[in-house]
């Protein structure tokens, strides 16, 4: 037995003598390439087989490059580096000695200029970033004009006039090769001065009016005026927005009246105001006590104490940059103040009964003219869980950008109005999120066709409101109308008749349509004092 396992040992040992550690006999070589090909590193190792390869870039493992070559694509200047193979077997291992990468790559860029859309007398700057085997050279060209001493990275253009407009190239190159793009400056005339209140801001007993202008940059006055009821708003104030190079001054000989003054005198040479529209500052104020109605303060911009009015008169400038004067010093007034909302909107709440989500808002008019269409916008309703689009469902209609919108109709200042949005969420559990706008412009819905009174609907008045029922068909759509009286479907008064929207589509069944109110109808039902009827249209 003793026999036996000497006669193993040795021969296990033996074996051992026989294993031989990796050698290296060709070391890879270093090369260059261009980008875009392919590097080929080799290497020769010698010692007991089996032998495992793996390659490293700067000693960091390369995925799959386990072979005794690799030919890697070299992309870009970032493969550029050194490169080793490390060769091992039962033995041992052996690292080779490093390999050196040198890329040479054609000349693109990394950051691409940017259009730009300016004013007469602004200045415009273009600028790129380019990478590539140095040295990278540029060249800019206005149309196929090349442009002298327009050899940097970046391009200044200005005061621009008309002759300015167009489009600007720039070429990158090196040895290598190169790659060209372009950006294209738009000129605009100089605006009339202009004004108009951004929406306010409303927080617990006071409100934030913000004042944006409109103006050439050339202005060293500036004056215009607020109103408001002093009934409702107290210690008015004016906050510029910049004190830098201007002077601010207010007229409160009218403020126990509901009227401030503002005038405004700029440093010569600095302005204040760019061209385009700017915040130039805040109107401030507290609720008087005992005042209800935030909403009711009637805020908006006037020419009493102190006129709508700039100086010296708007200076623009034609094709060849000569001055031209126009006379008119006036600042125009640019719409109503805004209309808001009343609260931040709560999370939509799932009704069971129609198995949409409804989410409660409430608009409101701050200003001191009717506003005679509101509207608001719902955007950003994004996917369920499922990725299913989520959709406004009771959406009276889109706008050119695809957003979708309700109507809120008119609205008297310090008037407030009730809206209720629905949304259809396909897995009835996602939570949506929209951006909710409101706008103080007129929207004007379109009538729905004429059609065919149904012969046989029902409704009862449940809680949420009216509860109408009705057969429909696939291809048909369906309006709702609702009157005040049954009488007055069947006279001649048709103003008395009203139509609920978004039409309903037909399903080939039994649907179900409630009414609780606006944006839908006019107002929030109630039993026994509504009436309905349903056409059925193509």
């Amino acid at each position: 037995m003793l026999l036996i396992v000497a006669l193993l040992v040795g021969a296990t040992f033996r074996q051992a003598l026989a294993q031989v550690a990796p050698v290296i006999t060709t070391q890879p070589a270093s090369q260059t390439v261009l980008a875009g090909t392919n590097a080929n590193f080799t290497v020769v190792a010698a010692g007991t087989a089996p032998l495992a390869y793996q390659w490293l870039k700067g000693g960091t493992n390369i995925d799959s490059a386990t072979n005794s070559t690799f030919t890697p694509l070299v992309s870009s200047l970032a493969d550029a580096g050194s490169y080793t193979v490390r060769v091992s077997n039962a033995a041992g291992f052996v690292v080779s000695a490093a390999a050196v990468l040198t890329v040479n790559a054609p000349a693109v860029f990394t950051t691409t200029p940017v259009s730009q859309v300016l004013y007469l007398g602004q200045t415009a700057n273009f600028s790129v970033a380019a990478s590539g085997s140095a040295p990278v050279t540029f060249q800019w060209y206005f149309g196929t004009t090349t442009l002298t001493n327009a050899t940097n990275a970046s391009l200044t253009v200005g005061p621009v006039d008309y002759t300015n407009a167009g489009a600007y190239t720039i070429m990158a190159t090196n040895v290598y090769g190169g790659q060209s793009t372009f950006a294209v400056l738009s000129i605009l005339a100089l605006p009339d001065p202009a004004i108009r209140l951004d929406t306010a801001r409303f927080s617990e007993g006071s409100a934030v009016f913000p004042v944006l202008y409109t103006g050439h940059g050339t202005e060293t006055n500036l004056s215009f005026s607020l109103t408001f009821d002093p009934a409702v708003y107290t210690n008015v104030t004016f906050f510029p927005a910049s004190t830098e190079n201007v002077t601010w001054s207010m007229d409160t000989s009218k403020a126990s009246t509901g009227s401030l003054g503002v005038s405004a005198v700029y440093a010569p040479v600095t302005f204040a105001v760019k061209p385009g529209e700017n915040l130039i500052g805040n109107f401030g104020a507290t609720m008087v006590s005992g005042a209800t109605n935030r909403f009711a303060g009637r805020v908006g911009l006037t020419g009493v104490p102190l006129p709508l009015s700039f100086a010296p008169a708007l200076i623009t400038t034609n094709s060849t940059n000569t001055a031209l004067l126009i006379t008119n010093s006036t600042v125009q007034l640019l719409g109503p103040t805004p209309p808001v909302f009343t609260a931040t909107a709560s999370a939509p709440v799932l009704n069971p009964q129609t198995g949409l989500l409804e989410q409660p808002i409430e608009l409101a008019n701050p200003g001191n003219t009717v506003l005679e269409g509101t509207f608001v916008t719902v955007a950003g309703l994004g996917v369920d869980s499922r990725t299913n689009s989520i959709l406004l469902a009771n959406a009276q209609g889109y706008l050119s950008s695809g957003t979708a919108f309700v109507n809120s109709g008119t609205l008297a200042p310090g008037e407030r109005h009730a809206l209720r949005l629905e949304y259809y969420v396909p897995d009835r559990s996602t939570v949506p999120a929209p951006t909710l706008a409101a706008y103080g412009a007129t929207i004007t819905l379109a009538d729905p066709p004429a059609g065919t009174a149904l012969s046989v609907i029902t409704n009862r008045f449940i809680p949420q409101g009216f509860l109408v029922e009705f057969a429909t068909r696939s291809d048909r759509r369906y309006y709702v109308q609702y009157a005040d009286r049954a009488s007055d479907f069947t006279g001649t008064n048709s103003a008395a008749i009203f139509t609920a929207l978004p039409a309903v589509p037909g399903t080939g069944a039994s649907v179900q349509w409630l009414d609780n109110g606006p944006p839908k109808t006019r107002s929030i039902p109630t039993a026994g004092a509504r009436f309905y009827r349903v056409l059925e249209t193509k």
